[in-house]
Protein backbone atom coordinates (compact mmCIF):
# COMPACT_ATOMS: atom_id res chain seq x y z
CA UNK A 1 0.00 0.00 0.00
CA UNK A 2 3.23 2.13 0.43
CA UNK A 3 3.29 2.80 -3.33
CA UNK A 4 -0.34 2.70 -4.09
CA UNK A 5 -1.93 5.90 -5.86
CA UNK A 6 -5.07 7.12 -4.97
CA UNK A 7 -7.99 5.98 -7.01
CA UNK A 8 -11.12 8.45 -7.62
CA UNK A 9 -13.30 5.82 -5.63
CA UNK A 10 -16.92 7.04 -8.63
CA UNK A 11 -14.80 5.91 -11.90
CA UNK A 12 -11.60 4.10 -10.87
CA UNK A 13 -9.20 6.34 -12.38
CA UNK A 14 -6.02 6.95 -11.20
CA UNK A 15 -5.33 10.51 -9.61
CA UNK A 16 -1.77 11.33 -9.44
CA UNK A 17 -0.52 14.89 -7.57
CA UNK A 18 -0.50 16.18 -11.30
CA UNK A 19 -3.31 15.06 -12.33
CA UNK A 20 -5.13 16.33 -8.77
CA UNK A 21 -3.43 19.57 -9.26
CA UNK A 22 -4.76 20.05 -13.20
CA UNK A 23 -8.12 19.51 -12.16
CA UNK A 24 -8.25 22.29 -9.24
CA UNK A 25 -6.35 24.64 -11.47
CA UNK A 26 -9.30 23.78 -14.24
CA UNK A 27 -11.56 24.39 -11.76
CA UNK A 28 -9.88 28.00 -9.67
CA UNK A 29 -9.31 29.38 -13.96
CA UNK A 30 -13.08 28.53 -14.87
CA UNK A 31 -13.12 25.81 -17.24
CA UNK A 32 -14.93 23.64 -14.58
CA UNK A 33 -17.83 24.60 -12.86
CA UNK A 34 -18.77 28.29 -13.71
CA UNK A 35 -20.60 30.68 -11.64
CA UNK A 36 -22.08 31.06 -8.16
CA UNK A 37 -25.51 29.79 -8.17
CA UNK A 38 -26.08 25.99 -7.69
CA UNK A 39 -27.66 23.96 -10.35
CA UNK A 40 -28.92 20.33 -11.64
CA UNK A 41 -27.55 19.16 -15.10
CA UNK A 42 -28.37 16.12 -16.88
CA UNK A 43 -25.38 13.93 -16.90
CA UNK A 44 -24.50 12.42 -20.45
CA UNK A 45 -25.14 8.60 -19.43
CA UNK A 46 -27.49 9.02 -17.13
CA UNK A 47 -30.19 7.62 -19.54
CA UNK A 48 -32.67 9.53 -19.03
CA UNK A 49 -34.81 11.70 -21.68
CA UNK A 50 -35.60 15.36 -21.83
CA UNK A 51 -39.35 14.85 -20.72
CA UNK A 52 -38.23 12.99 -17.26
CA UNK A 53 -34.81 14.47 -16.20
CA UNK A 54 -34.71 17.10 -14.04
CA UNK A 55 -34.34 20.36 -15.58
CA UNK A 56 -31.71 22.75 -14.71
CA UNK A 57 -32.54 25.56 -12.03
CA UNK A 58 -30.65 27.83 -10.15
CA UNK A 59 -30.93 28.95 -6.43
CA UNK A 60 -28.82 30.60 -4.56
CA UNK A 61 -26.22 29.03 -1.92
CA UNK A 62 -26.29 30.58 1.36
CA UNK A 63 -24.78 27.80 3.81
CA UNK A 64 -21.92 27.80 5.34
CA UNK A 65 -20.20 30.54 3.07
CA UNK A 66 -20.55 27.83 0.41
CA UNK A 67 -20.40 29.96 -3.17
CA UNK A 68 -21.22 27.19 -5.09
CA UNK A 69 -22.69 23.74 -5.88
CA UNK A 70 -23.24 22.08 -8.70
CA UNK A 71 -25.36 18.76 -8.81
CA UNK A 72 -25.14 16.29 -11.90
CA UNK A 73 -28.24 13.55 -12.41
CA UNK A 74 -26.98 10.06 -12.27
CA UNK A 75 -28.51 6.73 -12.09
CA UNK A 76 -32.55 6.79 -12.22
CA UNK A 77 -35.01 3.21 -11.78
CA UNK A 78 -37.18 2.12 -9.57
CA UNK A 79 -36.73 -0.26 -6.56
CA UNK A 80 -38.55 -2.46 -4.22
CA UNK A 81 -38.36 -2.22 -0.15
CA UNK A 82 -38.60 -5.40 1.66
CA UNK A 83 -42.75 -4.34 2.23
CA UNK A 84 -42.77 -4.97 -1.66
CA UNK A 85 -43.38 -0.99 -2.25
CA UNK A 86 -42.28 0.02 -5.64
CA UNK A 87 -40.06 3.80 -5.03
CA UNK A 88 -38.39 5.42 -7.43
CA UNK A 89 -35.25 6.94 -7.23
CA UNK A 90 -32.74 9.49 -8.77
CA UNK A 91 -28.85 9.60 -7.88
CA UNK A 92 -27.14 12.53 -7.69
CA UNK A 93 -23.72 14.10 -7.63
CA UNK A 94 -22.28 17.04 -6.24
CA UNK A 95 -19.54 18.84 -8.12
CA UNK A 96 -17.24 18.30 -4.91
CA UNK A 97 -17.71 14.56 -4.86
CA UNK A 98 -21.13 14.06 -2.47
CA UNK A 99 -23.21 11.87 -3.99
CA UNK A 100 -27.31 11.89 -2.83
CA UNK A 101 -30.13 9.94 -3.98
CA UNK A 102 -33.63 11.05 -4.12
CA UNK A 103 -36.95 8.46 -3.42
CA UNK A 104 -40.52 9.34 -4.49
CA UNK A 105 -43.56 7.43 -4.67
CA UNK A 106 -47.29 7.69 -4.69
CA UNK A 107 -47.94 6.55 -1.02
CA UNK A 108 -48.03 9.90 0.03
CA UNK A 109 -48.38 9.91 4.22
CA UNK A 110 -48.00 6.36 4.32
CA UNK A 111 -45.22 6.14 3.13
CA UNK A 112 -44.18 9.84 5.23
CA UNK A 113 -44.90 7.96 8.54
CA UNK A 114 -42.62 4.85 7.88
CA UNK A 115 -39.92 6.81 6.87
CA UNK A 116 -40.07 9.40 9.81
CA UNK A 117 -40.58 6.11 11.94
CA UNK A 118 -37.74 4.31 11.11
CA UNK A 119 -35.44 7.75 11.58
CA UNK A 120 -32.71 7.60 14.49
CA UNK A 121 -33.54 11.24 15.75
CA UNK A 122 -36.42 13.74 13.86
CA UNK A 123 -34.18 16.64 13.86
CA UNK A 124 -37.36 19.22 12.38
CA UNK A 125 -40.95 18.64 11.38
CA UNK A 126 -43.48 20.83 10.46
CA UNK A 127 -45.44 21.69 6.96
CA UNK A 128 -44.51 21.50 3.74
CA UNK A 129 -45.27 25.03 2.23
CA UNK A 130 -44.96 25.57 -1.79
CA UNK A 131 -43.35 28.39 -3.47
CA UNK A 132 -46.99 30.41 -2.97
CA UNK A 133 -47.10 29.92 1.28
CA UNK A 134 -49.60 27.61 0.67
CA UNK A 135 -49.37 24.02 3.03
CA UNK A 136 -49.41 21.39 0.23
CA UNK A 137 -48.66 18.68 2.52
CA UNK A 138 -45.80 17.97 5.77
CA UNK A 139 -41.70 17.90 6.05
CA UNK A 140 -39.23 16.34 8.04
CA UNK A 141 -35.41 16.53 8.53
CA UNK A 142 -33.95 13.37 10.35
CA UNK A 143 -31.16 11.35 10.55
CA UNK A 144 -31.57 7.70 9.52
CA UNK A 145 -29.67 4.67 10.99
CA UNK A 146 -26.12 4.03 9.32
CA UNK A 147 -26.89 1.53 6.06
CA UNK A 148 -23.80 -0.27 7.50
CA UNK A 149 -21.84 -0.61 11.03
CA UNK A 150 -18.90 2.03 10.72
CA UNK A 151 -20.74 3.88 7.78
CA UNK A 152 -21.08 7.83 8.61
CA UNK A 153 -24.28 8.98 9.55
CA UNK A 154 -26.89 9.52 7.27
CA UNK A 155 -29.43 12.55 6.76
CA UNK A 156 -32.54 12.93 5.04
CA UNK A 157 -35.17 15.50 4.12
CA UNK A 158 -38.84 14.21 3.02
CA UNK A 159 -42.11 15.70 2.53
CA UNK A 160 -45.11 15.10 1.11
CA UNK A 161 -47.18 16.84 -1.63
CA UNK A 162 -50.44 15.88 -1.52
CA UNK A 163 -50.62 12.31 -2.89
CA UNK A 164 -46.90 11.93 -3.23
CA UNK A 165 -43.99 11.09 -1.32
CA UNK A 166 -40.23 13.04 -2.04
CA UNK A 167 -36.82 12.48 -0.11
CA UNK A 168 -33.87 13.30 -0.31
CA UNK A 169 -31.30 11.39 1.81
CA UNK A 170 -27.06 11.70 1.68
CA UNK A 171 -24.64 11.80 4.46
CA UNK A 172 -24.00 15.67 3.95
CA UNK A 173 -26.96 17.48 5.78
CA UNK A 174 -25.75 20.67 3.49
CA UNK A 175 -25.65 19.23 0.41
CA UNK A 176 -29.67 17.66 1.07
CA UNK A 177 -30.36 21.50 2.08
CA UNK A 178 -29.28 22.46 -0.83
CA UNK A 179 -30.48 20.02 -3.57
CA UNK A 180 -33.57 20.09 -1.68
CA UNK A 181 -34.08 24.00 -2.61
CA UNK A 182 -33.44 23.33 -6.66
CA UNK A 183 -34.87 20.55 -6.85
CA UNK A 184 -38.09 20.31 -9.44
CA UNK A 185 -40.48 17.24 -9.12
Amino acid sequence: MKNAKPTFWRSGVDLTRKSLLGLVLLHILGAGWSGCPSSIRQSPNSGGNTDTAVRASQAENRLNGQSHIEFEVGNSGELRTKDGVEVGYTDYWASDGESLRVLYNDEGAAAFSKEVGGAVRIVKRGPKLDSKGKIVGERALVELPPANRGWPTRFAVMWTDGPKFHEIRSSSLRHILELEKIYKY
